[in-house]
């Protein structure tokens, strides 16, 4: 990763312009896009924590990343990416500038830097727990330093570099997770009891452990929050982007589903065959946090092999980290800075925002990484905020041939006001305990955001938004020099 920024730095960034940095398409194939597409949202909660979830709750961890993530690439293909890679708008705060004025698109671009930085912390989380266990006190050093070459090559390199390397992280992925999965079915070929050992499960018992559905309400509302909220995440608005054409979306959507299937068909069949593989080699897992993943890699034969797997696991965690970094770091440049703060500046100039924003959300990550050790709650906050927040005006501006102004400013922010409110219950000793908890506390701001905007829609006249060229369109080539200030119609 060092060589490659280093040869990427090469290229002078002065010749680059914000939109070239952050969506630049250039050399990079179908293939490539979904191999960075799928490694952006298969990071380390999708490798270590559901693992861990199938080793303790078994079949019914399908519903935590699994299901959710074939949806949401399902849903991609079918309606969102074509339409997304239509719209003539580089971000989704852009394109909501464009519908709902611009206060929606500065807000916007604040709640996605949040929301990007608690993604980053959810991969440090996992990446932590599991250093931790593998190397003891070097653990949070050798983390550290790994978080310090993603943000040097996300610097220099922008998308092209971010995608480029998930491309190749995709691939270490996939070998580590396909030969981890093979090395379990040849311990289940080689001890014949060893599948029947995890059939019967002794510790949860084969009944609960093979159920799909123990709370059939708890998975379909999970199932629901998390493909809407990932079926609008600035991650797939920034690959369709990167798209040449609405085709080629569908195309990239479509193969992406393919690796996340695979990736997820890895984790589950070793998460649930693990209890037999572990009692057909006599290893006993020691007690305290589950550990699946590293506790299967130190069985393997081989310590090579062991290594191997265990750069899958960090190419899961880069992946994830780099591609929420690019995302937040294109809202603060180019929708917050370059459209409101210095609409004049150059890209030579725009990149030192990019230089000092980057180290920042690095510590802040890293604060609330150190703060709480539970991997999925950070993830789902995230997501909690990608749903509550942004997904009614997102799919106004795709469906809707005339959005409301006002409604959408209206429905982001009363669910932006309930995520407040369930974060401060699930965080803090206030008396919200009337709240419901997650993922239900997520479908009411859903609920509440939509009602917000169809009241308003039906309540007042919409004031029409002369027709304009967008603001990618109005920029110069290389997206310098733009003076917003010119651009009529947005006020």
């Amino acid at each position: 990763m060092t060589l490659q920024a280093e040869s990427l730095a090469e290229k002078p960034v002065s010749d680059q312009g914000t939109v070239d940095f952050f969506t630049n398409p250039k050399q990079i194939g179908t293939v490539g896009l979904a191999l960075s597409f799928a490694a952006a949202w298969f990071g380390a909660t999708s490798t270590k924590a559901i693992m861990d979830g199938y080793w303790k709750n078994g079949l019914s961890a399908l519903w935590m990343i699994a299901i959710p993530s074939t949806l949401t690439m399902l849903l991609v293909a079918l309606f969102v990416g074509k339409r997304v890679q239509a719209l003539p708008y580089m971000s989704q705060p852009e394109a909501v500038e464009h519908a709902f004025g611009k206060r929606g698109r500065f807000f916007l671009a604040w709640v996605i830097i949040i929301a990007s930085t608690t993604t980053v912390a959810s991969q440090l989380v996992a990446s932590r727990q599991l250093l931790n266990a593998l190397l003891g006190e070097w653990g949070e050093p050798l983390l550290l330093s790994l978080y310090g070459i993603v943000i040097l090559y996300s610097l220099l390199g922008g998308f092209f570099a971010v995608a480029f390397t998930d491309t190749l992280q995709c691939m270490l992925m996939l070998f580590a997770l396909t030969s981890l999965a093979g090395f379990v079915a040849w311990q289940g070929w080689h001890h014949a009891d060893a599948f029947q050992h995890a059939w019967m499960h002794p510790q949860a018992g084969a009944d609960a452990y093979w159920t799909l559905l123990p709370e059939p309400a708890y998975a379909l509302v999970l199932t629901a929050v998390f493909a809407l909220a990932w079926m609008i995440a600035p991650e797939m608005w920034q690959r369709m982007k990167a798209c040449r054409s609405p085709q080629q979306a569908t195309k990239v959507s479509f193969l992406s589903m393919a690796f996340i299937i695979a990736l997820c068909a890895c984790v589950a069949w070793v998460g649930l065959s693990s209890q037999g593989v572990f009692h057909a080699l006599g290893f006993t897992p020691p007690a305290g946090q589950a550990n699946v993943f590293l506790w299967m890699t130190q069985q393997l034969p081989s310590t090579a092999w062991q290594a191997l797997i265990i750069v899958g696991f960090l190419s899961a965690v880069t992946s994830t980290m780099d591609s929420s970094m690019n995302v937040a770091s294109q809202s603060l440049v180019y929708d917050v800075v370059q459209r409101f703060i210095a609409p004049r500046a150059t890209w030579k100039e725009l990149r030192w925002v990019n230089y000092a924003f980057l180290p920042i959300q690095a510590v802040i990550a890293v604060l609330i990484a150190f703060r709480f050790n539970d991997i999925i709650k950070v993830l789902w906050l995230s997501a909690d905020i990608y749903a509550s927040t942004m997904l009614v005006p997102v799919l106004a501006i795709l469906f809707s041939k005339h959005p409301h102004k006002q409604a959408g400013q209206w429905a982001m922010l009363v669910g932006f006001f309930c995520i407040l409110l369930t974060t401060l219950k699930q965080y803090t000793s206030l008396p919200l305990g009337f709240l419901p908890d997650y993922p239900f506390s997520t479908l009411y701001s859903m609920a509440l955001a939509g009602l917000m905007y169809l009241g308003v829609w039906k309540s007042r006249p919409q004031r029409s938004i002369p027709p304009s060229a967008s603001l990618s369109s109005m920029s110069s080539p290389q997206g310098e020099g733009v003076d917003y200030s010119k651009i009529g119609g947005f006020a």
